[in-house]
């Protein structure tokens, strides 16, 4: 089948955009709320302090500025109903059959709340505050405290789909990602961080390939809060050596979403360290995923531009660009917010460009109101509106899929670039 949506027209983005962001601060254009779109959405946001709030005069930011802003609150407007509550996020229903999707295993909730709490912090939007922070102490109640070892928290799970250290990892990045999360939580966030430092090989490997980018980032983001790094080296020197055995990983099999995953922490370290191995390594990264990027000219397909092969170069009968296209242009948001550092303009307009291109092609895979005006009009509204679906031939819209859109768009939005024309 096609692609699961169409492209929303430069129109019909103003009108949608003005309606979703509709502020009550001076400044803020005031507008009805569009079909297709909750009443919800349109109202008003106080928090001023937001980082959306820098883009109120909206008309004023670049065309892929005004895209990511609608993309976002649509999204997050999306996971918000989708959380349940029992806290859980709904798995998705397939539109044309109405068969709901099988039940979402632990990895996608954690994804969710990662990125809904993302965009809370973001849009400072009191519902999508209250959803995640209700997900993470769903979440919470998997975690134990051996009585040997208070300073642990230790998941309970048994997930074959996630380990531990995922559960760990994306659990505390969660914590950390929600507005004002009190000293109780901040605190739990840590120990996770413990569990997930004690998990870690001699040699800074993890078990499961999987488990380098959530516990990479975790370990940056620790370092990155610590006020006084000298005083306890433990976290530092376990994101160096992760570090190190994650490019090596790289190096053995290289693909294209692990490098994205493992990219956010390598340029994490980079700006604090400025260590030439880790901003070379980094920057080498960010080439090797622009050089398995689709472009306009080489795509099979119009729709398949700002996608990505597995590899470069690298094609398979029935192969189909899937939503991890938005993890790689999350990963290219960081690369070009460290070209800035660095500085390297060169790279800096490759990866911005690449970045660009790949966000474009993640919201082909967002219903939007205009692609679902052959579905009953409630249904749409309540189920696929601002929901991502994996690939052009999966009509679902899921949690995780949505997850992807919605972080790498805060990424975008936050990283400095989202002012700069193209």
């Amino acid at each position: 089948m096609g692609w699961c949506h169409g492209r929303a027209s430069n129109r019909f983005l103003t009108g949608a955009i003005s309606a979703l962001l509709a502020f009550s601060a001076p400044g803020w254009a005031q507008s009805v709320t569009p079909v297709g779109f909750s009443a919800s959405a349109a109202q008003p946001t106080t928090n001023t302090s937001a980082p959306i709030h820098q883009f109120r005069d909206l008309h004023t930011f670049p065309r892929e500025t005004v895209q990511a802003i609608y993309a976002l609150r649509a999204g997050g407007d999306w996971l918000a109903r989708m959380n349940q509550s029992n806290g859980r996020f709904f798995p998705g229903i397939n539109p044309h059959s109405q068969a709901i999707a099988s039940d979402s295993p632990l990895l996608p909730q954690l994804r969710a709340t990662v990125a809904l709490a993302h965009a809370a912090r973001f849009t400072g939007d009191e519902t999508y505050t209250i959803r995640a922070t209700q997900a993470v102490l769903v979440l919470l109640a998997q975690i134990r405290v051996p009585a040997e070892s208070p300073q642990l928290r230790v998941p309970t799970i048994t997930d074959p789909q996630c380990s531990s250290v995922l559960y760990a990892a994306l659990l505390a990045q969660a914590i950390w990602a929600l507005p004002d999360a009190d000293t109780a939580l901040q605190k739990d966030a840590e120990q996770l961080c413990v569990f997930v430092r004690q998990q870690q090989r001699a040699d800074g490997s993890f078990a499961q390939s999987d488990e380098y980018g959530p516990a990479l980032l975790t370990l940056a983001l620790h370092v990155q809060k610590q006020p006084d790094a000298a005083a306890d080296a433990a976290p530092s020197a376990a994101l160096l050596r992760g570090i190190a055995a994650a490019i090596q990983q790289f190096q053995s099999t290289p693909q294209a979403d692990y490098a994205a995953a493992i990219l956010p922490a390598l340029c994490i370290s980079a700006i604090q360290t400025k260590k030439p191995e880790i901003t070379k390594a980094a920057l080498q990264l960010g080439d090797w995923l622009c050089s398995c990027q689709y472009t306009r000219g080489d795509a099979p397909q119009v729709g398949w531009a700002g996608s990505f092969r597995p590899q470069p170069g690298a094609t398979s009968p029935g192969w189909e660009p899937r939503s991890d296209a938005a993890l790689i242009a999350g990963g290219l948001a960081a690369a070009t917010q460290l070209t800035r550092h660095v500085p390297d303009l060169t790279r800096h307009t490759r990866f911005r460009a690449a970045m660009v291109e790949a966000l474009e092609f993640t919201r082909r895979l967002q219903y939007t109101p205009e692609s679902t005006t052959r579905f009953e009009p409630a249904f749409a509204q309540r189920f696929l509106v601002g929901g991502m679906c994996h690939a052009p031939s999966d009509p679902v819209a899921t949690p995780e899929a949505t997850a992807r859109l919605v972080e790498s768009h805060v990424i975008f939005l936050t990283s400095g670039e989202a002012g700069l024309s193209r």
